[in-house]
């Protein structure tokens, strides 16, 4: 199953701005590009076995995380060309895995 979300404003949300989880053993794949995630408790979360794509987006001032990697095996991506800064932690749990464009 995959979704993809660009072009967005995830902002002022006193919980989690953006979640990815993947239940019931279902492998979810969501690429978020160009997105702004500020303001949040946390800005983006992912969990289990979902698959996350991140790609031009700034996840700034977010309480708690700006990134909450809680994915296993650690299936959390980046393009390498986000802005993270200014959140109470910037990233959580696993590194994000690099990617290059194809």
């Amino acid at each position: 199953m995959s979704a993809a979300m660009s072009n967005t404003i995830v902002s002022n949300n006193p919980g989690d701005g953006i979640v990815v989880q993947s239940l019931l053993n279902v492998t979810l794949t969501v690429s978020i590009d160009n997105t702004t995630v500020s303001g949040n408790g946390v800005g983006i979360g992912g969990f289990d076995n979902a698959r996350v794509l991140l790609s031009r987006s700034t996840i700034v001032r977010n309480s708690s995380y700006g990134i909450n990697n809680g994915t296993s095996p650690s299936s959390f991506y980046t393009f390498q060309n986000n802005q993270l800064f200014l959140n109470g932690t910037d990233l959580v749990g696993s590194a994000l895995t690099p990617v290059s464009f194809h």
